[in-house]
């Protein structure tokens, strides 16, 4: 298959009423720092288990927002790999990513993986991974079932996202206040599906069994990131804020915010960093 046609998507399966992240790629390109750490440290800690076709393997990236993350995984593939392709639902991440790390072997589409799956992507890949998208999918069932179908027989499927975060709880206690609470009523599709289970493990590994995947592993890693200023938590916050907030009042929003941090005692009163805590859900298991 030629790389151009992984590219026919249509503009059906683009859309959906799900909440996205803020859709500003520059922005989220130079406050991702977490994210390309913790790609890193777990393909570095996976790379062992990993199993790529010996010629030729076709990989996908699902939700590659900026790009950034895609690049760094090409690092992890074989020399020879034949293509990677990286997709997002958004349309202004998919021009920054192919316009700062596009090639011949590299191209980002457009995809919403909750939607109805193009033809030319079924059993079109042999590894397909995924870094910090799963958390916006409301519908895992039919995302994971896509995944399943866009792999060739044997294929490889490796995901992590957020299950459990600081940020999360921060935002929940904003969606409570008078002030904040009708400008917020849209949390319970902004935090990942599983942030409150106390066993989300089960859950998934039931909804991957019920799809057809095997020697499925998931994991619950508990891990922490230190933001180095509040400058940096407000940037990350800014990066990744899904609501209609009038950017008059965005200002006041995140001082709010800041409180809110201050009162959870997550801000180094010496330094001025933030510690946030999280979990994050890793997924490994083949078709």
């Amino acid at each position: 298959m030629a790389i151009e046609q992984y590219g026919r998507i249509t503009e059906e399966n683009m859309y959906s009423q799900r909440i996205h992240m803020n859709d500003d790629a520059e922005l989220y390109n130079s406050a991702n720092d977490v994210t390309r750490r913790d790609a890193i440290q777990l393909l570095e800690e996976y790379s062992s288990k990993l199993k790529f076709k010996v010629r030729n393997p076709r990989v996908i990236d699902v939700g590659s927002a900026d790009g950034s993350v895609t690049k760094i995984l090409s690092k992890y593939l074989p020399e020879k790999y034949k293509i990677l392709v990286g997709s997002d639902i958004n349309k202004k991440s998919i021009e920054f990513a192919n316009k700062t790390y596009g090639d011949n072997r590299l191209k980002f589409i457009p995809l919403n993986i909750e939607g109805n799956l193009p033809d030319n992507l079924r059993d079109a890949f042999d590894n397909t991974f995924s870094f910090y998208t799963f958390q916006w999918v409301r519908n895992q069932e039919k995302a994971f079932t896509n995944i399943y179908n866009m792999l060739s027989k044997n294929g490889e499927c490796f995901v992590m996202f957020l299950g459990y975060s600081h940020i999360y709880t921060l935002f929940y206690a904003l969606s409570k206040s008078p002030k904040w609470r009708s400008l917020l009523k849209d949390f319970d599709t902004f935090a990942s599906p599983f942030w409150n289970y106390r066993d989300p493990e089960k859950e998934l590994n039931k909804i991957l069994k019920s799809i057809g995947f095997n020697e499925i592993e998931v994991k619950c890693k508990q891990m922490v990131y230190d933001y180095k200023s509040l400058d940096a938590i407000k940037a990350l916050v800014t990066a990744i804020n899904p609501f209609v907030i009038p950017e008059d009042i965005w200002p006041e929003f995140l001082d709010d915010f800041v409180k809110v941090t201050q009162d959870m005692k997550l801000i180094d009163e010496q330094t001025g960093a933030v510690k946030i805590n999280y979990n994050l859900l890793v997924v490994h298991c083949f078709k």
